[in-house]
């Protein structure tokens, strides 16, 4: 899993102008902007340029990230993960595995999308945020704080998840659902217009 990814070292293959050879993932987050490429291990790395000619963060070779994607400095797109139509990827924010993210979606802070997680649409996830699994979310939830989004569950309307709820399992949360505080909505629970709090 990523948190593996980032411990594990790499031989040193190389170096060249404008190009680093890096031992962690930690160490490539952390490149000075005039870096463009980077080597870890077998896994090549190129830094993400925004439209309007701002640096990005990186994208693994194997990974998909249209022109229209914004990404910050740190920020990071591994494995196969395909980000498109115009997401906004923020500070040490991942989306890796075959995680896919699309139209207008936004990922901040420490937040992660991996396994094979969907988010498409105005969704927010940010803070320190964990999507993953087959998780679905689209339309206009807001997600934040140390919430947890995994397994099968969808989540989409104008939703918000925050503290440290989790939903899991076949549930759905939509509308204007509330999930906070400790909740562990999961199996096929279905929330709409009510307020969760453990």
């Amino acid at each position: 899993m990523f948190e593996n990814f980032l411990k594990r070292k790499a031989p040193v293959i190389g170096f060249s102008e404008g190009n680093a050879i890096v031992s962690t993932a930690e160490e490539l987050c952390e490149l000075q902007v005039n870096i463009k490429s980077a080597v870890l291990g077998e896994r090549k790395f190129e830094r993400h340029i925004n439209e309007d000619g701002s640096v990005g963060g990186f994208v693994e070779s194997t990974a998909k990230v249209e022109k229209t994607v914004i990404m910050d400095k740190h920020a990071l797109v591994l494995d196969r993960a395909d980000v498109s139509e115009f997401v906004i990827i923020k500070g040490y924010a991942r989306i890796f595995d075959d995680a896919k993210a699309s139209r207008h979606a936004s990922v901040a802070d420490y937040a992660r999308v991996y396994g094979s997680a969907e988010i498409s649409g105005h969704v927010e996830i940010k803070d320190h945020v964990k999507v993953y699994g087959h998780a679905e979310i689209f339309g206009n939830p807001v997600i934040y704080g140390k919430a947890e989004v995994f397994e099968y569950a969808k989540i989409f309307g104008e939703a918000k998840i925050y503290d440290e709820a989790k939903v899991r399992g076949l549930a759905r949360v939509s509308e204007n659902a509330v999930i906070c505080r400790k909740s562990d909505v999961f199996a096929d629970e279905e929330i709409t217009s009510e307020i969760k709090q453990a």
